[in-house]
């Protein structure tokens, strides 16, 4: 049930479908289990105490059932790697961030996600 937040700063090519397909084989998400969603955030409300950096970020927000903190490194090398790749930047530049877990706080058509 990831629900994973991705917000390039400044533009980006970026193809969604491709990009799910790419994470859900990355965090091994049957189908129809793993939503992204795309937003972009221009440069210009973006900033850095001493500057812009060469390369922009990307921002990764992730939000799933329940965070196993024991897989969340391996888990956030994974997304990194597949976002680097598919918006063209470097991996140092994708920021992963984990949310609380899921359980209890998400609900889809009103009723808990009882997967």
């Amino acid at each position: 049930m990831p629900i994973i937040d991705i917000e390039p700063v400044g533009e980006a090519t970026i193809d969604t479908a491709q990009l799910a397909a790419a994470l859900g084989d990355a965090l091994k998400a049957p189908a129809g289990t793993l939503w992204i969603r795309v937003r972009r955030l221009d440069k210009a409300a973006y900033a850095e105490n001493g500057g812009l950096p060469a390369r922009l970020p990307v921002f990764v927000r992730v939000l799933a059932r329940h965070g196993d903190s024991t897989l969340r490194q391996a888990q956030a090398l994974a997304i990194a790697e597949v976002v680097a790749q598919t918006v063209a930047r470097p991996r140092a530049s994708v920021h992963v961030i984990f949310e609380p877990g899921a359980r209890g706080r998400v609900f889809f058509g009103g009723e808990p996600d009882r997967r």
